[in-house]
């Protein structure tokens, strides 16, 4: 029955993050009897009553995808473009792409993955194209569970198994050498995507196939922009996070601190009252009240944005930069192997181009890996009389030191000069304390170390940190 199927719908929903209750369900069932069943109104429908957030858009598609719009095998009208060929056509062009600068091809090529791919996305072929995707999915199957956590490493090892990017690395200088036409380029391109987007479906049905509820929630969370890792967004996904990050950071910026201080209107301070009382013998003929003020500490950030860690040090960058009206100043440090200041590059300016700037012109690096070492020492021997009691002193890296000197006395004075000290870090905090990382040296001396890898956890350890913030007195 559809309505218990809308129901099963709302509660996978829920499950995967999106937050629902009882009046958004009811509201899609009478939404969905005035829409009716029609393809578009019904989806409009249950988007519109179940969906509130942006960020839960990708979420919703997938699982709609899933529960209600079953995709058939490749056929002919599903793809992007087909060419018209002779039987002549085809083996001149897999010389042409495949063969060493055109000479011709060995017949084992042609009949190995990469061969039957380019024949397939040459032609446009539907049930070949449907025979690689399933092709590709039962060499996968045995060692999917081992690796379900990573949606797309599977994607990868799929393509690789049907030599993807051999074929596409060929293809693309084939291109350029001016060896294939530009039609013919467009035609594979068109039917790659095709392909890929039937390999990426049935790698859902089979995860759910083998994993029932687990693999669902496996799919629907990688689809959860929320909860996806920083290091594993595709570009598109990038673009609307960091405008998130800056809208969520504005919101918080605004929102009222915790401490009290005298004011005209508010919650009545009895203390104060009665204190001013002795003046009148006694007699509060004055209320005195507390109003609510935003604190406003000094920030300071000292941000990693070597390779491991630079996607996860754009994001915060730009999450902290939106909250600065939290702060009476902020200052701005990068660092790799070597520490530049980067404030000025951030005065009145777009952050993100402002970012990008700095990653360009500061000198950052002589060896291209990290040394926190090196940096703490730098930083404690020229900059420590800039950290006072009102400095809330902000790391954002992952504390791998490639074996480096980590030179702790540095650290501890910096600490110890600072009001509070916030590390995040962006991996998972099993591994903190393995290979590399010195995060168990430099914890001892932080009030707060924190896993911090996707938006979720960006939101509640920046409400925690500026509730703490808010509680204290400056």
């Amino acid at each position: 029955m559809m309505e218990e199927k809308i129901l099963k719908f709302a509660r996978d929903l829920r499950r995967a993050g999106v937050p629902l209750a009882l009046p958004e369900v009811m509201d899609a069932l009478r939404g969905i009897e005035l829409a009716g069943f029609y393809k578009e109104r019904f989806r409009a429908a249950l988007k519109a009553t179940l969906v509130k957030d942006e960020m839960d858009g990708p979420l919703f598609d997938k699982l709609f995808e899933i529960y209600f719009q079953p995709q058939p095998e490749l056929k002919e009208e599903y793809l992007g473009k087909t060419k018209d060929f002779s039987s002549k056509d085809i083996p001149v062009f897999l010389n042409r792409v495949l063969g060493c600068d055109g000479r011709e091809l060995a017949s084992g090529i042609q009949g190995a993955p990469r061969g039957r791919l380019a024949r397939a996305v040459y032609t446009g072929s539907a049930p070949d194209m449907e025979e690689l995707a399933r092709e590709g999915i039962e060499m996968l199957a045995p060692h999917i569970e081992d690796e379900l956590e990573d949606f797309e490493g599977l994607v990868y090892k799929a393509k690789a198994a049907l030599e993807w990017f051999m074929f596409t690395f060929y293809l693309d200088s084939r291109r350029e050498k001016g060896i294939i036409q530009e039609e013919e380029y467009l035609v594979c391109r068109e039917n790659l995507k095709s392909l890929e987007n039937r390999l990426r479906r049935l790698l859902e049905e089979e995860i759910i196939n083998q994993f029932q509820e687990k693999g669902l929630d496996r799919i629907l969370e990688y689809q959860n922009l929320r909860r996806k890792d920083f290091s594993r967004l595709e570009e598109r996904e990038r673009e609307k996070i960091s405008h998130y990050a800056r809208k969520m950071g504005r919101k918080l910026a605004t929102r009222e601190g915790r401490r009290k201080k005298t004011g005209l209107k508010g919650q009545v301070d009895l203390r104060n009252t009665i204190r001013k009382s002795v003046q009148t013998g006694g007699i509060p003929l004055k209320l005195r009240s507390r109003g609510r003020r935003i604190e406003q500490p000094d920030l300071l950030v000292l941000c990693d944005v070597s390779g491991s860690v630079a996607r996860f040090s754009t994001f915060m960058l730009l999450f902290i930069y939106s909250l600065q009206e939290r702060f009476r100043y902020v200052r701005t440090f990068l660092f790799i192997d070597l520490l530049a200041e980067v404030t000025d590059y951030f005065k009145g300016r777009d952050p993100a181009r402002s970012i990008q700037e700095a990653l360009e012109k500061a000198n950052l690096s002589d060896t291209n890996n990290s040394d926190y070492g090196r940096v703490f020492y730098h930083f404690a021997s020229h900059y420590s009389p800039f950290i006072t009691s009102r400095t809330v002193l902000l790391i954002l890296g992952d504390a791998k030191n490639n074996w480096r000197s980590e030179e702790k006395p540095s650290f501890q004075e910096m600490t110890r000069r600072a009001r509070r000290v916030y590390w995040l870090n962006p991996y998972p905090e099993e591994t903190w304390n393995t290979r590399d990382s010195v995060m168990k040296i430099y914890a001892p001396y932080c009030s707060r170390v924190m896993e911090c890898r996707n938006l979720e956890q960006l939101a509640k350890v920046t409400e925690e940190i500026l509730s703490q913030e808010g509680v204290e007195a400056i």
